[in-house]
């Protein structure tokens, strides 16, 4: 997936400055949240090595590499907030 369908999914981006992680650049990823349900990006210098965005839910072993099927689950989500 790309940078900008994170940016259209409403992905919050958080930057991490250079100075906290001790590199030359700022690097930066997007949170998303649905209920107490973190979705959470790969960096912007890991995509770098990798060529692709990819999207986790925090502490679990659930990866997203594609966008639609992201944005089924925070859809499906969403739809069944208490």
């Amino acid at each position: 997936m790309t940078e900008h369908s994170l940016k259209k999914l409403e992905f919050e981006r958080c930057i991490v400055e250079k100075e906290e992680i001790e590199l030359n650049v700022d690097i930066h990823y997007y949170t998303y949240n649905v209920g107490s349900v973190c979705f959470i990006s790969n960096d912007s210098l890991s995509m770098q090595e990798t060529g692709i965005w990819t999207v986790e839910i925090a502490g679990s072993d659930v990866v997203f590499n594609d966008v639609k099927e992201l944005k089924c689950v925070i859809d499906c989500l969403e739809r069944n907030i208490v």
